[in-house]
């Protein structure tokens, strides 16, 4: 609901960052790391997402069962589980490799990613990534009414599973609203060469002007300013932007924009702001 209008035409994991969506960049994640099996848990917009990504022999798709929360998305998936298994939250961003998580854990111990500072206050309160032995995926189907990982992480200490917290290395963002999104576009921007993004998003980097310009967009008589991404097959012309996302195949004219994204529907073009102080670091 928070990414609203956004939700309205995509679900969130394929809402769109410089050369790829979160998806992408997650499934790049997964290519990177000693994983044999990768499966996405569809609810929401599935069907777009089956249909983007149908055509890779390397990922299984799952239906949700009722109810559409994210405890029941893991118990969901309990027949497909065989092992140790990651788990990756469909709307969250991680600047750094995940091996260093991997690293960390024990495979037949529930581990989770947290932020350092939630580390320090042995917080269970995550990143959007953790470890689960099958076990956890049967006892998530207790609390499949739940949206709350911490309460996964309390039930797996009643079953003296011994969870444990591992601090995140690098950056990660939960993206809820489009003012998330557009803070992920302002990092990778501004922190390119230091981050993990998929191989075919090498192309259309600016590092001067600190841009993600698609190789088939077309610019006319446009300026983009610092921390533009123009998706692919968009069309800006005789417009000026700043800290601005541009979604895939959107045509843009005579704007003068900062601190958006734009995107588009069978209607309209959606303009969703942000607010400068978040979104808007300096370079």
């Amino acid at each position: 609901m928070r990414l609203l209008p956004l939700s309205n035409e995509l679900p969130p994991p394929l809402l769109d960052l410089p050369g790829g969506s979160i998806l992408d960049y997650l499934l790049h994640q997964i290519s990177e790391l000693p994983i044999s099996r990768a499966a996405v848990v569809l609810q929401y917009g599935g069907d777009q997402i089956a249909r983007r990504f149908g055509g890779r022999h390397d990922l299984d798709f799952l239906p949700q069962n009722a109810p559409f929360t994210l405890l029941s998305a893991l118990a969901s998936a309990v027949s497909w589980v065989e092992g140790p298994t990651l788990v990756l939250h469909g709307n969250h961003y991680f600047s750094h490799n995940l091996w260093h998580f991997l690293r960390e854990a024990t495979p037949e111990i529930p581990t989770f990613l947290v932020p350092k500072e939630s580390y320090q206050r042995h917080s269970a309160v995550g990143t959007g990534a953790y470890l689960l032995p099958p076990l956890a995926f049967e006892l998530a189907g207790r609390l499949k009414e739940g949206d709350d990982p911490a309460a996964l992480f309390r039930l797996l200490e009643e079953a003296n599973m011994q969870p444990v917290l591992v601090p995140l290395q690098g950056w990660a963002q939960a993206v809820h609203t489009p003012s998330d999104l557009l803070t992920v576009n302002n990092y990778l921007l501004r922190h390119w060469h230091e981050t993990m993004h998929p191989r075919e998003a090498g192309s259309g980097y600016d590092a001067m002007n600190l841009n993600w310009i698609a190789p088939d967009a077309e610019l006319d008589n446009s300026v983009p300013g610092f921390f533009v991404t123009v998706g692919p097959g968009a069309s800006v012309k005789q417009s000026y932007l700043y800290n601005a996302l541009v979604f895939p195949n959107l045509r843009v004219h005579h704007l003068k924009e900062q601190n958006v994204v734009l995107a588009g529907n069978s209607a309209s073009l959606l303009h969703l702001y942000s607010t400068p102080s978040k979104a808007t670091p300096r370079p």
